[in-house]
């Protein structure tokens, strides 16, 4: 980020850098880039100007009054209907006589899918589960955590528990990272879902646990999440369970 700072700026004393010259790279960048890779520009850079004032390299910080660029919050995960159209979707995929020589692949394509928004697990956490994982006793599953060799411990709803049941010892290892991407894909496409994609389902489950009620501490620990802040998106996710919330003070 530095360097391209630089090719804008040229070989210039950072004391001459001033707010009319930030407002001239800017605008020139916001022709390039999205406005939320603007901001991580800026941030970076008032930053590595915050070291340089320290130093007393420069006397004051032009990145601070170069503003953050509004960006629009997309929704990343898919309401009741959206979901209810992708499993009908699924459905009829299965049922399609053109298809039926796929019809086990996607069968157990489905199955994945449905996993994935009933554990919230990431693809590769379920592509890599194994029978060995699964406590049908304690009705668990155990994933690795990213860090270590520590395992964190998911209960399985019913439908979780159903599909491991319905799948068999193998699980999903017929399925590969490449193809279940590329497929859902395809299918968000079909359905005119094609700004939410396979990991909006690990995002639903998140949704869905916090507009029931879960502690947000909870929602870390099922997530896997090293840091509360990353799952503190999905408090604010679902302004619907908020509405209701706030509605009950008129009572």
């Amino acid at each position: 980020m530095a360097e391209k700072f630089k090719t804008y700026s040229g070989d210039v004393d950072l004391r001459n850098i001033d707010i009319q010259k930030l407002d001239k790279w800017k605008a020139s960048l916001l022709k390039h880039v999205s406005p939320a890779t603007f901001n991580i520009y800026q941030r970076f850079l008032q930053a590595a100007f915050n070291i340089a004032l320290k130093w007393k390299y420069i006397n004051t910080n032009p990145f601070t009054e170069v503003k953050k660029e509004s960006v629009d919050e997309k929704r990343n995960f898919f309401t009741a209907d959206e979901l209810e159209l992708l499993l009908a979707t699924l459905d009829a995929d299965i049922n399609n006589p053109q298809k039926r020589h796929i019809k086990q692949s996607n069968i157990l394509f489905k199955q994945y899918v449905e996993f994935l928004v009933n554990t919230g697990l990431r693809r590769n956490e379920a592509l890599a589960l194994r029978i060995e994982q699964v406590d049908f006793e304690k009705n668990l599953i155990y994933i690795e955590r990213t860090k270590g060799k520590k395992y964190r411990p998911i209960p399985l709803t019913k439908k979780a528990r159903e599909i491991l049941l319905q799948v068999g010892n193998g699980l999903f290892a017929k399925l590969n990272a490449d193809m279940v991407t590329h497929k859902f894909g395809d299918i968000l496409q079909r359905i005119g879902l094609q700004y939410l994609k396979l990991h909006s389902l690990r995002h639903t489950f998140a949704t869905q646990l916090v507009s029931a009620g879960v502690d947000i501490y909870a929602v870390k620990e099922l997530l896997g999440h090293q840091d509360i802040r990353t799952s503190m998106v999905y408090a604010k996710a679902d302004t619907d369970a908020l509405q209701k919330a706030v509605d009950k003070l008129n009572n």
